[in-house]
């Protein structure tokens, strides 16, 4: 049983508070995985009548269109043929559309008041050049109506086709703007459901958007990789989808943390994934269900060069829309890897892909192998409390008080833990000064912080000391010399809509200050484990008078002041570019963002990290605990974390923290016991594996294989489950087996 805090005349009383049990929601539904549609793909592009043979490796061959100015890939190994529409022109397309699905590239651009319109490679009056070698091509692109050109080159791989635009080709030849490049966006595309397979985004865990009839569809997916742009894009729009309700009742969409999608035709039989590999914190991913402008399903990344945006002209808020004068400098590079058979699905793209990161360089890690698996604990130390004339201060842990919380743990048998401790700083959680690095003395002292430091590593824990410096309230620094600027010359903010919030905006810092705070914590506490919030996955510019930061050059440094910490570091949910310098990474997502149009959530993210690094689930005491949730832990691989304190939930009211309704340990400690034990059972059996294969054998049935010969079955269902092999899976339960 937990218990929340409750106000009512004034008075606070305790009243009895049970998260209920989901388990009887339909698995069927976008938060789980569905089984296949087992159906031979048709072959509809085999046809290359009109089509001449430009570039072949051992795997695949390039056909190109000079009429369409469109390309065919062949894949050699299954005699699949990727490209666009089956004709020029579709019947139920007009001819604007069916030139950019047959087109390598199309491109967006700014005319007069910032109009947006579209020219593509097979427009009339365009002049194409290709300059064709033996697996290379360069061509060059005048767009005549646009008044625009540019050069893209293409080259080919065994497996994989490389394209890539060449920034410092771009000429604008009249007062239009060069605005964003799509590259080969209807590679792939299917109309409605002729042929059985979906689109994967990396929505949070990872999303499929099955082929469907055309629906109704208020928005497509179109995320930016590695998250938003708090200097140009606004921030307070937090999950709403479309809906006009207040942000505070909304749940927030999920990251793209990852620079990939990709598509399937027939699962296990064809498919292609696409890696992002240049310009990714330029680009985003598009993906546009049957029945949003079109009857296809189409997929494509998108590189924005210049952002409109509204520019206040007086102070009565009047705003005018304009456009970024200097277009971003970079190139924009997609490589397409194409995949058959056993390996042409979701599961097979995420192992493709921990490949080519390992190899890369990008994901060098090994996950610590332990007896038993890890536990995360959120520790609240102290916060500020709204006063009438002054505020005040709320301790919640001491240092004496956590010590004896994981000395709890520790008798009851859970010794791998790990400990971040937020809001240690004098005056706590929003009421310290940015960048302050004092322990409050409430707390107890330095000793003591040492103490606790080494009683967690002397029994295999961790202990991290959290800090916040990317954003800050108005009573935490100088707005005016803090906080970065907008592209329109705003504060770099965002506002949640529930006015009476204690501190409803928080302001994002100049990443200078970033780092240079950084760099005077790890100077100041040169030993401790540092649990950087905001870092991992949160870039945006600077566009401050004195100091212009690109959102290219935020990424840059922050990511080598980041690697530059030596000692161990927490991130949440962390962008790709920072996964060899996460040690644990919290709050991974375990689902999709639940868009309509979002037919399944897959383990994609967890394939790919699953033994490599530790990663933890959302807070279980934050709704994540039933027997569900834990199962959905187990079938991604994910450990239990939990955000807890010592003082009494109504130590909660009237501070920033009052949306949690419960966190007193001595209430949830009976709970957190019980999940570890339950995830200890299954997730301690492929201690530093990684996942070879996700698979659905039924409705509600999961099968995960691990590299160590181990194979974890999770049965969603209320009933007892038989696979083909005989294997006996308990209802709602798992089973670990040989494979």
């Amino acid at each position: 049983m937990a218990y929340a805090a409750k106000k009512e005349d004034n008075k606070v009383s305790e009243i009895d508070f049970v998260v209920p049990d989901s388990s009887a929601l339909d698995v069927t539904s976008g938060r789980y995985t569905q089984i296949e549609e087992v159906r031979k793909v048709k072959n509809r592009l085999a046809d290359l009548k009109g089509f001449e043979k430009k570039m072949e490796s051992d795997i695949l061959a390039v056909y190109y269109s000079d009429e369409t100015k469109g390309i065919r890939i062949l894949n050699k190994e299954t005699g699949y043929v990727w490209g666009g529409l089956k004709e020029t022109k579709a019947e139920d397309m007009n001819k604007k559309w069916s030139s950019m699905a047959n087109s390598i590239i199309s491109i967006d651009y700014l005319g007069g008041k910032c109009q947006s319109a579209r020219a593509t490679l097979g427009d009339s009056g365009n002049s194409i050049n290709f300059n064709w070698k033996e697996n290379e091509a360069i061509c060059n692109a005048n767009f005549v109506l646009a008044g625009i050109s540019l050069s893209f080159k293409m080259k080919l791989e065994e497996d994989h086709l490389t394209i890539e635009v060449l920034q410092n080709t771009v000429k604008e030849l009249k007062n239009n703007k060069l605005q964003s490049v799509w590259i080969l966006p209807f590679l792939g595309t299917v109309k409605e459901d002729t042929t059985p397979g979906y689109m994967f985004v990396p929505d949070g865990s990872g999303a499929l958007i099955r082929y469907n009839k055309k629906g109704t569809y208020t928005s497509v997916y179109d995320e930016r990789v590695y998250g938003k742009d708090a200097s140009v894009d606004g921030l307070s729009e937090a999950g709403d989808l479309i809906a006009k309700r207040n942000n505070d009742y909304m749940i927030d969409t999920q990251k793209a943390t990852i620079p990939v999608y990709g598509v399937v035709h027939g699962a296990n039989q064809n498919a292609y994934m696409a890696v992002i590999e240049e310009g990714a914190e330029y680009s985003s991913v598009y993906a546009s269900p049957a029945g949003m402008v079109t009857d296809y399903n189409w997929v494509s990344s998108r590189f924005d060069y210049r952002q409109a945006y509204s520019y206040p002209v007086n102070k009565s808020g009047k705003t005018i829309m304009t456009t970024q004068d200097e277009a971003e400098a970079y190139n924009g590079r997609v490589t397409f890897y194409f995949l058959s058979n056993e390996k042409a699905d979701y599961s097979g793209m995420a192992v493709k892909y921990r490949e080519l990161v390992k190899n890369a360089g990008i994901l060098k890690r090994n996950e610590r192998e332990d007896k038993e698996i890890p536990m995360y604990l959120h520790m609240m130390a102290g916060v500020v409390e709204e006063g009438l004339i002054f505020n005040g201060y709320n301790k919640l842990t001491s240092v004496k008080e956590a010590q004896d919380i994981v000395d709890n743990l520790r008798r009851n048998d859970i010794k791998n833990i790990s400990v971040s401790y937020e809001g240690w700083q004098k005056n706590g959680i929003s009421g310290h000064k940015y960048g302050t690095t004092s322990l409050d003395s409430d707390l107890g002292n330095e000793g003591d912080l040492k103490e606790l430091h080494k009683m967690l590593g002397d029994n295999g824990g961790r202990f991290y000391l959290y800090t916040n410096l990317v954003s800050f309230n108005e009573d935490q620094a100088r707005i005016a010399s803090t906080s970065a600027l907008t592209i329109s010359k705003n504060y770099s903010s965002y506002t949640r809509s529930n006015t009476m919030l204690m501190y409803p905006t928080e302001y994002y810092a100049h990443p200078s200050d970033v780092v240079d705070s950084l760099a005077d914590m790890v100077e100041d506490y040169p030993e401790y484990n540092l649990d950087v919030a905001k870092v991992g996955n949160m870039i945006y510019g600077d566009y401050s008078k004195n100091e212009k930061i690109s959102r290219q050059k935020s990424k840059q440094i922050l990511s080598e002041t980041v690697s530059k910490i030596k000692k161990d570091k927490v991130l949440e949910n962390p962008n790709q570019y920072l996964w060899n310098d996460t040690s644990e990474y919290i709050n991974m997502p375990l689902q999709n963002s639940q868009y309509m149009y979002e037919t399944d959530s897959v383990p994609f993210l967890q394939i790919v990290l699953k033994g490599s690094i530790d990663y933890y689930a959302p807070y279980a005491n934050q709704g994540f605990y039933n027997q569900t949730n834990k199962l959905k832990m187990i079938e991604y691989g994910a450990y239990p974390s939990f955000i807890i304190m010592s003082e009494k939930n109504e130590k909660l009211i009237d501070t920033p923290l009052e949306d949690y309704f419960s966190l007193n340990y001595n209430d949830w400690s009976d709970v957190m016991k019980e999940v570890y034990q339950y995830l200890n059972g299954a997730l301690k059996e492929v201690e530093g594996s990684s996942i070879i294969q996700h698979k659905m054998l039924d409705t509600g049935v999961a099968a995960v294989s691990y590299d160590n010969g181990k194979v974890i079955y999770i049965n969603y269902l209320n009933r007892e489950y038989v696979t083909k092999q005989g294997v006996h899976i308990p209802a709602k339960n798992y089973l670990v087996a040989d494979r």
